[in-house]
């Protein structure tokens, strides 16, 4: 009788072990989240107010702006908003209509001068996603991965 209690016991405290693994794994991927969407947020609202800083600069209207940049007015306004974040290819027609560099409206750092003093500029057509996502992951790398990559943009080849 003892015996089937302490293994009882036992099993009851293995259940109780692994419950509470999983409830420490649940809460983890939890607040993960959590960070991700506080930072989804964060980003999404840094956007908004730099949209909304360059339409002020520009003084037009979103009517306007819409003309200019080809992008809907439903969509402007959920980008003024804070409802949504634009995608690569809207960044770029905004950008391009509100004279300011798509690198700044998207992520906020100021544009970059190449050698020879001249902004970086974009080409204005068939930009995807995956060229402001390079543009964004420099402007938030380290110094000294800024200056591999400018190296290896620097080399001259015949290779």
């Amino acid at each position: 009788m003892e015996n089937d209690l302490m293994q009882r016991i036992k099993a009851k405290t293995e259940v109780n072990e692994d419950l509470r693994r999983t409830l420490e794994e649940i809460t983890a991927g939890a607040n993960d989240l959590n960070d991700r969407l506080k930072k989804a947020v964060d980003d999404r609202n840094e956007f908004q107010y730099r949209l909304q800083k360059a339409i002020s600069a520009k003084n037009i209207t979103a009517s306007e702006l819409s003309r200019a940049s080809g992008v809907g007015k439903a969509d402007i306004s959920n980008y003024i908003n804070g409802k949504y974040m634009a995608k690569a290819d809207k960044v770029m027609a905004l950008a391009s209509a509100l004279d300011v560099d798509p690198g700044w409206l998207m992520t906020g750092e100021e544009p970059r001068t190449n050698r020879y003093g001249g902004i970086l500029e974009l080409p204005n057509h068939e930009t995807d996603d995956g060229i402001l996502a390079l543009i964004a992951a420099y402007s938030k790398a380290e110094e000294w991965q800024k200056q591999a990559v400018k190296k290896i943009l620097n080399m001259k080849g015949d290779k």
